[in-house]
């Protein structure tokens, strides 16, 4: 088990995901909107009481055109960590790219899910890791990111995107105390925009629990006259996983209900 008292993730590039997408975009249109998010540069910091590592952690890696979608989900007990998405959306070709890459003595270095689809009007990516915890009343736990994100309209269209990079705090037990999420988010917009940010929250709470860190990145683009697709109520929920945090919690839940029998 590492210490958990300070971790820090280096900084990793996506050079080939670029390059990928910079040729698929100029294959397929001379105008084409872009959207991608990142999240790099991780540390967790533990203060007082005890925060100890559970046996799972779940990765999930989702990208859809229209209704063609792949996901992957492995077990990463330790693993430094990165996370790159991107969609782009033209007359011809729409792409949806989603990664996270990993430390170098992690046997999951790597993993990626990527979507081509013609003449449609929606693409998404998102790429999620999800941490569990044992986790002591008043122990403090602070988490830091650095998170960007950017939106390249196609001058001829009009398209809606959404990007968020950041990280969630979710208490298994009890969904409703104590849980809460730090984002950099752009939500349903045509103009373009590139944003960075340093984000860092710190999570305290004088109950035990068994507490999820969830990290995560997510890039949408729609044409506008299409309705969109529905939103959850929170891109908190998004990054959490597409629904795999209600998941992860019944399971957790029924696991703690065991144990204590």
């Amino acid at each position: 088990m590492p210490d958990l008292n300070k971790r820090n993730f280096p900084m990793r590039t996506f050079k080939c995901s670029f390059l990928l997408v910079w040729l698929i975009l100029c294959s397929s249109s001379a105008f084409a909107a872009s959207a991608s998010a990142y999240l790099d540069n991780f540390s967790l910091d533990v203060t007082g009481g005890s925060l100890t590592q559970r046996d799972n952690s779940f990765v999930n890696t989702d990208v859809s055109v229209i209704g063609d979608r792949q996901q992957h989900y492995s077990y990463t007990p330790e693993a430094d960590f990165s996370f790159f998405s991107s969609t782009s959306l033209a007359n011809a070709t729409d792409t949806a790219i989603a990664e996270v890459s990993f430390g170098p003595n992690d046997p999951n270095s790597y993993m990626s899910a990527s979507v081509i689809g013609e003449d449609q009007h929606f693409t998404f990516a998102q790429s999620s890791l999800f941490y569990t915890y044992n986790y002591q009343a008043n122990t403090a736990v602070t988490v830091s990111a650095d998170a960007f994100i950017e939106f390249q309209p196609d001058p001829g269209s009009e398209f809606l995107a959404s990007t968020g990079a950041g990280f969630y705090f979710h208490n298994v037990m009890n969904p409703n105390e104590y849980s809460f999420s730090r984002f950099l988010i752009e939500e349903n917009t045509t103009s373009p925009y590139s944003r960075f940010d340093s984000l860092s929250a710190t999570f305290q709470a004088p109950v035990d629990m068994i507490l999820l860190i969830g990290y995560g990145v997510t890039a949408r683009i729609n044409d506008a006259p299409v309705t969109p697709v529905p939103e959850p109520e929170t891109y908190a929920m998004l990054l959490a996983g597409l629904g795999l945090i209600g998941f992860v919690g019944k399971r957790k839940s029924k696991n703690d209900i065991r144990e204590r029998n």
